[in-house]
């Protein structure tokens, strides 16, 4: 028909950033499967002011003692999306650029002011899979004055740069999956119009976007409205190593493996190799520590009579045994989110009259 006609000669949403070999993206597609719906994740994308709060200290600048305004403008709005803008950037001189291309790319740039200064992107897909669940696709485009810190990132491991982002999105995963279901309950679907109050400048793209979905022909899939039963457990059929144990409720929101370790090259095959690693260092031990016990090896030249073959031994042997429990905090980052998230301390008193007084 005409309308698929035209949708097919339609320029694909792209980063145009990513065809420039001056550029680098150390994450090249982290991909994550997120267990809340599709327009909660581009709601999600099209805040900033959230970032302060929900990803406090894991950010550059993310300090919910340290928020400020967000005065967003947008700038146009048509059927294919809308652009947005902020100036200036928080802590910097330039301003950043938000765009939204309907129906699943918002891209960030930081906008500086002189050409050779530091260039930082963010492209982000938002896809929708099935009910309740969408796969976010990002990329990160970065083109850095100092030439040492590129080299860095180009060679820094793709699988490193994943646990990072995986905790960036478990910050905010538990509370977004509950603004869904709790949403759907109730009956406040995009489908049947915005009923929140936005009154601040901060929320222009939110705005934005509802508006975007208002009208004829846009909007959500058709499904948009039916609840994911997430609480149940996995699919039957679905299959993962035998000791990534299945999860249900908060920890099925957590579960990095089924939302990014196994759809993901590089960290599957890190993870693999960890088992096997683990495995085989821990067979190793054992064989030391039984050769050590039986007396084999029981001297070294010059030292007989002291043992010092079978000590030897018995120490590399508990090395290698020990190696299994010191990759066990990796293979969990990789299996799993802590929760609450490693390293958080519930607020004192006074962080807390700081909060308020703010």
């Amino acid at each position: 028909t005409a309308d698929v006609q035209a949708a097919a000669d339609k320029d694909p949403a792209l980063i145009p950033e990513l065809d420039d070999p001056s550029f680098v993206d150390a994450t090249d597609f982290f991909v994550r499967d997120m267990p809340y719906s599709w327009e909660i994740l581009v709601e999600n994308l099209c805040d900033p002011s959230h970032i302060a709060f929900a990803h406090h200290a894991l950010m550059n600048g993310a300090d919910r003692l340290a928020a400020m305004d967000i005065d967003m403008r947008v700038m146009d709005e048509t059927v294919s999306g809308f652009r947005a803008q902020k100036d200036p950037y928080p802590g910097g001189s330039g301003r950043y650029d938000v765009e939204f291309r309907a129906p699943c790319l918002i891209t960030y740039t930081i906008v500086a002011d002189s050409p050779r200064a530091s260039h930082l992107g963010l492209g982000q897909y938002c896809v929708p899979t099935r009910p309740g669940w969408c796969r976010l696709l990002t990329r990160f485009p970065f083109r850095l004055s100092f030439g040492p810190a590129m080299h860095i990132l180009r060679a820094t491991p793709r699988w490193v740069t994943h646990l990072s982002q995986n905790a960036v999105m478990d910050s905010d995963v538990v509370f977004l999956a509950s603004q869904d279901e709790h949403r759907l309950h109730t009956g406040h679907t995009q489908r049947q119009g915005l009923k929140y109050y936005l009154p601040a400048e901060s929320d222009a793209m939110v705005s934005a976007l509802h508006r975007w979905i208002a009208r004829p022909g846009c909007g959500s899939p058709p499904w948009l409205g039916r609840a994911a039963a997430r609480s149940a457990g996995e699919a039957g059929g679905w299959t993962r190593p035998r000791r990534v144990p299945r999860r249900q409720g908060r920890d099925a929101l957590l579960d990095r493996y089924t939302q990014h370790t196994d759809i993901c090259r590089d960290c599957r095959r890190v993870h693999a190799a960890l088992y096997a690693g683990v495995d085989a260092a821990f067979a190793v031990g054992v064989c030391l520590l039984a050769c050590a016990a039986a007396g084999v090896g029981g001297g070294v030249a010059g030292f007989n009579g002291f043992g010092i073959g079978r000590v030897v031994m018995a120490g590399l042997g508990a090395v290698f045994m020990a190696g299994k429990f010191a990759a066990q905090p990796l293979i969990a980052r990789l299996e799993c989110a802590p929760w609450p998230r490693r390293g958080w301390k519930a607020p004192t008193p006074a962080r807390l009259m700081a909060e308020r007084a703010r």
